[in-house]
């Protein structure tokens, strides 16, 4: 998404009810973001609804950038997780995305599979897809893989367009 039609700072946000923990006005994030103190981000496509489309959790004093994505029904339906490797560059270390039976099913608790991988710098990942309607757990690992695009700038305070996107690793 280019353009965002409403911006919530906090310190956190609440996954369950849908709600900043501490509030800030911009200049306090922006603040925050320069002295590399953690805030988050929620960004709506609508100022009406009532669940942000993306939250950002940004904790560049620990080196961490969170990612998460919602589908209509407010639950979490990826996650990505980047770290500070180098300075003023982010890699996509972890990726977790959730998949529900149906409409009414419970945000995480209610998710019947589970796809996760973790990458490393050096082309290691190791996926892990946990069914819960089948009752399996597969593990893969694999060498090789081109992680060229798992990279992204550290954003400017601002500037969530790249750090915000779904579309990563062809998906």
């Amino acid at each position: 998404m280019d353009s965002w039609e409403a911006v919530v700072y906090c310190n956190r946000w609440n996954f369950t009810e849908h709600q900043p923990i501490t509030k800030y006005k911009e200049p306090v994030a922006r603040s925050r973001h320069q002295a590399r103190k953690m805030y988050s981000v929620a960004l709506f496509s609508s100022s009406r609804a009532a669940v942000p489309d993306v939250v950002l959790e940004i904790n560049l004093d620990y080196a961490h950038a969170g990612v998460w994505f919602f589908d209509e029904h407010g639950r979490q339906i990826l996650n990505y997780a980047f770290l500070e490797v180098v300075p003023g560059r982010l890699f996509l270390e972890d990726m977790m995305e959730y998949t529900y039976p149906d409409d009414g099913a419970e945000t995480l608790s209610g998710a019947v599979r589970l796809d996760r991988i973790v990458f490393s710098v050096d082309g290691i990942a190791r996926e892990t897809v946990i069914d819960h309607i089948e009752q399996t757990r597969e593990t893969i690992d694999r060498s090789g893989v081109d992680v060229s695009g798992l990279w992204e700038q550290t954003p400017a305070f601002g500037d969530w367009k790249s750090l915000a996107r779904w579309d990563r690793l062809g998906k």
